[in-house]
């Protein structure tokens, strides 16, 4: 019997009841009590429950088409529990956020955790949170550090840069933006996805070239994590 095609997103079969519903009927509640709060109600429902019902739509709609992509059968999926908790928890950061590299880093977290499930569910729970957390500059500097043609650069003159100074040239933005920059190393390395020596920006340009950072193997597990599908 061949496997079951995801047509639609209702075919995912979603909770009756979504974390959309339940944040709702809070607001409902609030409204209900405050000063002409039927109008309220209405306006509120107009302007934020439909875009984020448009949000979370999407959501499925695009995991529904990259499972349809990979050929993967439905009847096994409907299952796999956690496949369903992982759907479930990147749903629930995909409402909060809009960010085009940090949706798209969910929905490739949803696939790569039924194609490749080889990473602990703790692990997948806190990868998660990351995305959630992080910027899409974090996810940039990431790409940048996991890739040596771009950190190192192909002329030799520029593996005797400071860290900083590289990420300057690759990316203008950060020429403007050192501390928000310095920012994104801190919380990388706090989250143990990169390590370094140095404890400042004054002592990684003192260093210059001799200054080293390395993603560490959970930084590389969150990075496959995330890949394109």
């Amino acid at each position: 019997m061949p496997p079951k095609v995801i047509k639609e997103v209702k075919d995912l079969e979603p909770p009756e009841k979504t974390h959309l519903d339940i944040s709702w009927e809070g607001v409902k509640a609030l409204a209900e009590v405050l000063p002409a709060g039927s109008l309220l109600t209405y306006g509120l429902q107009q302007f934020i429950q439909q875009p984020l019902e448009k949000r979370m739509n999407q959501f499925y709609k695009e995991v529904a088409d990259a499972i349809n992509n990979h050929t993967l059968q439905i009847s096994e999926l409907s299952s796999n529990e956690r496949f369903v908790s992982i759907l479930l928890q990147a749903g629930n950061i995909y409402m909060r956020n809009h960010q085009v590299e940090k949706l798209k880093a969910l929905r490739n977290a949803v696939i790569n955790s039924i194609e490749t499930p080889t990473y602990d569910e703790s692990m997948q729970t806190v990868f998660l949170a990351l995305i959630d957390r992080f910027t899409h500059w974090h996810l940039h500097v990431l790409d940048i550090f996991a890739d040596p043609r771009i950190f190192h650069g192909e002329n030799k003159s520029f593996g005797r840069l400071s860290t900083i100074s590289r990420f300057e040239n690759i990316n203008p933005f950060f020429a403007t933006h050192r501390e928000f920059l310095e920012l994104i190393f801190s919380d990388l390395k706090s989250a143990r996805l990169i390590d370094y020596l140095w404890d400042s920006v004054e002592a990684d340009a003192m260093n210059r070239g001799l200054s080293s950072v390395e993603l560490t193997k959970i930084g590389r597990d969150f990075l496959e994590f995330i890949k394109p599908v």
